[in-house]
């Protein structure tokens, strides 16, 4: 199972009930994602299929190829080669002027983040620093059968009812982004018919999830929920490594809604989440070397609900 972390905003109180509550979401969001990744997994397995493939292919080689060394010299081969790919693929990413972020207030009708809470998994780390949260490392993989895992951070944003603005028919709209800079890469190993058969898979989507939510006397009540997932990375047997710039500013799904608690808080999850596939000899990485330098940096900017 994947880690989890968490930063909290020291300048916004919450309930110790709330604070629970909430990290219940999250985990609950979590289970049910790395659910149907296991389920995936489980069908896409072709394990006992290719190790048949693997067998032929042997049996070929030995009647075929009396000198034992060539396999090997031929597997060295395919490894000077993945050497020399991943050397042409390291880069160095210009620093970017990336605004530090000072939660300490929020305006009326401004969500004021609260926390944010994230996962790690399979090489991939995060840490938050005062620009906001860094993804970095990298995923590697040289087996069967095919992987699912995740990485990604889930924040959580108040807007208390003494700070919500009017609204004519009691519709709101809640329309946030989020900044995601840096770059996402994914490397295949070399394919051949016959010297390495087996599949190799580098796959990545991003995940966004928008989710408003009241505390009332009933409990918890969603008041709505939208979510959006774009390709990223999708190399099946390429042989070769791949880049995914990541756009920077990058709109939520926008969601519209009534209140059920006139007098309650209105709260939104903003969930920015990459799954992950990997089989074989692959890769997917979040920076050129184990550290924050050139990551993949998530930042949740405070936004003003939209009266209807």
């Amino acid at each position: 199972m994947p880690k989890d972390y968490e930063q909290l905003n020291p300048h916004h109180s919450i309930s110790e009930e709330e604070r629970k509550t909430l990290r219940s979401l999250v985990t609950q969001n979590a289970d049910t994602v790395y659910e149907q990744q296991a389920l995936t997994a489980a069908v896409r397995d072709t394990t006992e299929s290719e190790r048949q493939l693997r067998s032929d292919v042997t049996t070929w080689v030995e009647r075929n190829l009396p000198d034992p060394s060539l396999p090997h010299r031929v597997r060295e081969d395919f490894e000077a080669q993945l050497t020399r790919a991943r050397d042409r693929a390291l880069y160095v990413e210009e620093l970017l002027e990336k605004p530090s972020f000072d939660f300490r207030s929020a305006a009326t009708g401004e969500f004021w983040w609260a926390e944010t809470t994230w996962n790690v998994d399979r090489g991939i780390r995060a840490e938050y620093l005062d620009d906001g949260l860094h993804f970095f490392g990298t995923a590697a993989y040289d087996s069967d059968p095919l992987i699912a895992f995740n990485v990604g951070a889930t924040a959580a944003f108040e807007l208390h009812p003494n700070r919500r603005p009017p609204s004519g028919n009691g519709r709101y709209t809640s329309a946030p982004s989020v900044n995601l800079w840096g770059t996402v890469s994914g490397f295949t190993g070399i394919y051949h018919w016959l010297w390495a058969a087996d599949d190799k898979w580098a796959k990545c989507w991003l995940n966004l999830r928008q989710t408003a939510f009241q505390f009332t006397g009933a409990g918890l009540v969603v008041l709505a929920e939208r979510r959006d997932r774009r390709t990223l990375i999708n190399e099946e047997n390429n042989g070769r490594t791949v880049h995914a710039p990541l756009p920077g500013f990058l709109p939520m799904p926008p969601i519209e809604f009534s209140l059920a608690n006139p007098h309650a808080s209105i709260w939104v999850h903003l969930e920015v989440r990459f799954d992950m596939q990997l089989e074989g000899w692959s890769s997917l990485s979040f920076s050129p070397q184990p550290n924050p330098m050139g990551s993949v940096l998530l930042q949740h900017p405070q936004w003003t609900i939209q009266p209807q």
